[in-house]
């Protein structure tokens, strides 16, 4: 049930673009700070501020955001009945598709398991935007690559 849940949730992120977003980052360095930001509030169990920090940057309308935020946040709840505490976080990769892609992924270690948080950045021709985050706990999946 919760694997499905974690696919759709990548795959609204991904199909869903209607262009709410109203910034662009100027280079992958702006990238690396805000996906920084962005996991220590995941981390910090404030689902509404890294969605917050993520949104001028997402191309996805406001109400799908709020929809996908109130998801993350019931199951964020889900995890710490299941998961314990967060511990900590840590940077597993950053790849590139030529000029036009970034895929950053981060781990967050909680007492009992992980949760990898995935941002995949396009840039644009105007900057960078956000173009697909998700999260799931599947991090076992990155000992196949």
């Amino acid at each position: 049930m919760m694997k499905k849940l974690f696919t759709i949730i990548l795959f609204t992120g991904f199909i869903l673009s209607c262009f709410s977003q109203d910034k662009y980052l100027k280079s992958e360095e702006e990238i690396n700070r805000l996906v920084e930001h962005s996991v220590q509030l995941f981390k910090d169990k404030k689902i509404s501020e890294s969605f917050t920090l993520l949104t001028p940057y997402w191309p996805m309308p406001q109400n799908e955001l709020n929809t996908l935020e109130i998801q993350t946040q019931k199951y964020m709840d889900l995890m710490l009945t299941r998961f314990g505490e967060p511990v900590d976080y840590l940077k597993l990769k950053e790849q590139h598709l030529k000029n036009f892609a970034i895929k950053i992924t981060y781990i967050i270690r909680f007492e009992k398991h992980a949760v990898r948080l995935i941002y995949i950045f396009y840039n644009s021709g105007k900057g960078w935007i956000l173009n697909t985050f998700h999260w799931d706990d599947q991090f076992a999946a990155e000992f196949d690559h």
